[in-house]
């Protein structure tokens, strides 16, 4: 995924687990349009990431992926101001009409 995105002229930056997400935005934060979690990270859930960049940034726009469909309700979205939530990404050309979206 992050090879198709790099090849549509997005800038990747990947993490292992939502803690390091977490402190290398908190150090390059002014150079985030758009952050794609995974709800399931190790670590931290994507929910919780979502809360704690919202306290740092609130114009990042925040992207959501899960393969559970009750793993994330759109309450919990809205109340985190998550821009996108997405099923699966198993479709590439659902990710980047998501990215075209909130960019």
């Amino acid at each position: 995924m992050a090879e198709m995105l790099v090849g549509h002229r997005y800038i990747v930056h990947l993490e292992r687990d939502g803690d390091a997400a977490l402190r290398w935005f908190q150090a390059h934060q002014r150079h985030v349009a758009i952050v794609l979690a995974d709800q399931n990270m190790p670590r931290m859930r994507g929910l919780e990431l979502a809360q704690e960049l919202r306290s740092i940034d609130k114009q990042t726009q925040i992207l959501l992926c899960t393969g559970y469909a009750d793993d994330l309700d759109k309450l919990s979205a809205s109340c985190y101001d998550i821009s996108a939530v997405l099923m699966e990404l198993g479709e590439p050309r659902v990710l980047l009409e998501r990215l075209e979206l909130v960019r």
